[in-house]
């Protein structure tokens, strides 16, 4: 993924994605250069950034270098961000669901409510909290 547009072989197999309806879930190591790269190359591939792009939850706010991540990706129509993998964050079971809300308006005001999907990470939230606490959270 991280060849996108640098290598046509890698362009050409997402183009497929596209042409197939499908969509392309990602996270990793630079995946905002890579989302942005692969959403200007490929405007009808629908891409989904997953687990909050990676946010750092803690007991502060949002940090500036997420909310800049995030806006460099929410300006292609074709990134959604999946609600995903707050559950999973250090200390999130014994954190109430409005703890997480400075995270998901942050969220909401870069990609808007339309652009953002749901993940519960079942079965991995399960054991720090479950089900239940992930959807709670994910509309904190």
């Amino acid at each position: 993924m991280s060849r996108v547009g640098d290598d046509a072989a890698v362009t050409d197999d997402l183009a497929r994605l596209a042409e197939r309806g499908l969509m392309l879930d990602v996270l990793g190591p630079d995946f905002v250069a890579v989302v942005d790269r692969a959403a200007t190359r490929l405007p009808t591939l629908r891409i989904v950034v997953d687990h909050m792009a990676g946010a750092t939850i803690d007991d502060r706010r949002p940090g500036d270098e997420w909310r800049v991540a995030l806006a460099r990706m929410a300006r292609h129509a074709n990134v959604y961000l999946k609600r995903s993998g707050l559950v999973d964050t250090p200390g999130a079971a014994a954190r109430g669901a409005e703890s997480f809300a400075p995270w998901i308006d942050a969220a909401a005001e870069a990609f808007g409510e339309r652009r953002l999907v749901f993940g519960s990470n079942w079965p991995v939230g399960t054991r720090v909290g479950g089900y239940a606490h992930a959807v709670a959270v994910a509309w904190a």
